[in-house]
Parts: C-alpha cells; sequence; structure tokens
C-alpha cells in the first residue's frame, strides 16, 4: 500500500512502529494520533507468521509493505468467489469449529464423506472397525437401488468421515491408482502397525522410517499412516522389514 502523504524520515520509522510511538508532523509540527495504529498492524501481521515493511521519506510518502509466508496465504483460485469453484477448508459437519463455510457458485459448502467402494461389506467393516478403529455412526439401506451405505468416522472426529458403498449386485473393482489414499495421524506407528500384523493385515510399506507406513483395505485401497510430531527412532522388526506388494 503506499500513500502521497507528508511521509517520515527513515531514522524515524522504528519510532513510529513503537507501542505509543508518535512523529512529529514535519508540516504542522504536531503530533496526532495515539500511536497504537501501526503497532497493531505490525502485532496483528507477524501473529500470522509474517512482516510489515515500511519504506517512507519525508514529503516522498509512505509504502507499506506485508510480507506474508507461504502457508499463511490462500491461493487465488481458491478465494470465496461468485464464479463456480471449490474453496479452501469446510465447515464440520458436527460442532462449530468457527471456521466459515467456503463456497460453490455462491452456496455454502461443508465436508461429508470420501466414498469407496466395497466387495465384502462385513470383510470391509472388519477391516475398517476392527483393525483400524473406526466407528459406525450412519448406516443407509436402499432395496430399490440395491445398495448400502455406512458411514464410518474416527471416534470423535464425526466431522471427516469415510463412506462403505456395497452394492448387492455382483461387480468387479478396478483398483483407481487416481483415487490415492486415506491418511491418518497415530500417536505410536510401531503399536498400530504391530497390531494391524497381528491381526493378519500385510503391512505394504514398513515403518522403517519411524514416520510413515502404508496397509491397504480388502479391496485394495491405500491407507497411509503418519506418526504425530517427530519420527520415532529406527527400529526392529521395521527396519530390516522389505516392502510388500504396492500401495
Amino acid at each position: 500500500m503506499k500513500d502521497t502523504g507528508v511521509g517520515m524520515a527513515a531514522a524515524d520509522i522504528p519510532k513510529a512502529l513503537e507501542t505509543f510511538g508518535q512523529i512529529e508532523n514535519p508540516l504542522s509540527g504536531a503530533h496526532k494520533g495515539t500511536g497504537l495504529g501501526l503497532p497493531i498492524v505490525q502485532a496483528s501481521i507477524e501473529m500470522h507468521g509474517g512482516r510489515l515493511v515500511v519504506d517512507s521519506d519525508s514529503g516522498a510518502g509512505t509504502t507499506f509493505t506485508v510480507i506474508f509466508p507461504r502457508e499463511r496465504v490462500i491461493h487465488p483460485a481458491c478465494r470465496n468467489s461468485t464464479r463456480p469453484h471449490l474453496g479452501v477448508g469446510t465447515a464440520p459437519v458436527a460442532g462449530d469449529t468457527g471456521v466459515s463455510p467456503r463456497r460453490l457458485g455462491g452456496q455454502a459448502l461443508k465436508y461429508l464423506h470420501t466414498m469407496v467402494r466395497v466387495l465384502d461389506l462385513d470383510q470391509s467393516l472388519d477391516f475398517y472397525c476392527t483393525r483400524l478403529g473406526l466407528a459406525e455412526i450412519g448406516r443407509i439401506e436402499n432395496e430399490k437401488g440395491r445398495f448400502t451405505l455406512v458411514f464410518l468416522p474416527v471416534p470423535g472426529e464425526e466431522a471427516a468421515q469415510v463412506e462403505l458403498t456395497y452394492n448387492w449386485d455382483p461387480e468387479e473393482l478396478d483398483e483407481g491408482r487416481n483415487f490415492g489414499h486415506l491418511a491418518y495421524q497415530v500417536d505410536d506407528i510401531y503399536e498400530i502397525c504391530k497390531s494391524l500384523m497381528d491381526g493378519g493385515v500385510a503391512i505394504n510399506r514398513p515403518p522403517r522410517d519411524g514416520r510413515m507406513a502404508f496397509v491397504r483395505s480388502p479391496d485394495n485401497i491405500s491407507i497411509e499412516f503418519l506418526q504425530r510430531g517427530d519420527a520415532l527412532a529406527p527400529a526392529e522388526p521395521w527396519v530390516s522389514m522389505p516392502n510388500t506388494g504396492k500401495w
């Protein structure tokens, strides 16, 4: 932002950024304001990891530049707009986080679920609920459409659900590499991998680095586990365990 006002000497800029700091008007010789405006602006910017750069000279106006880290800036294509595009962030299904819902064509959006198709519902529920610890919070049996929908969040995080879709009529499911994977953060990646192995689940990508592991569901959906915080120290049997298949 740039103005064409009276400006201030470069030596006075640090004082102008101090709380209650006041700079004498070079034209009138008077002090105006409380000396809080710029300090408040600077503090607000710094709360977001940014910084305020002030470039000024007496009689030449002032230029204010605000610099934010990349992760604090919303890409122009993801800002609220009347254009039909998806926004960044979502309003949760349950509870109020204080985050405003983003918009699509002027309509508010909220994230609902990620859907995966399954061939054997009982086998899939054993994997997602018994092995992974998800919880069933809803089910739809549609006789006319001949399908069942089961909704599974992590307990306590009902805003993020996996929807299992089971079609009653026989079908074949191809592996869609464009789907990617489901990802979950865990407190102890070694513990969950051991629990899955004990339950007969293959660890396709063992956590050799103490940070990341992959398994696959009965329908070959890739599931990623990421260690919360820093990676755990390398440990056996994971360090020596080779990859299995693909994920």
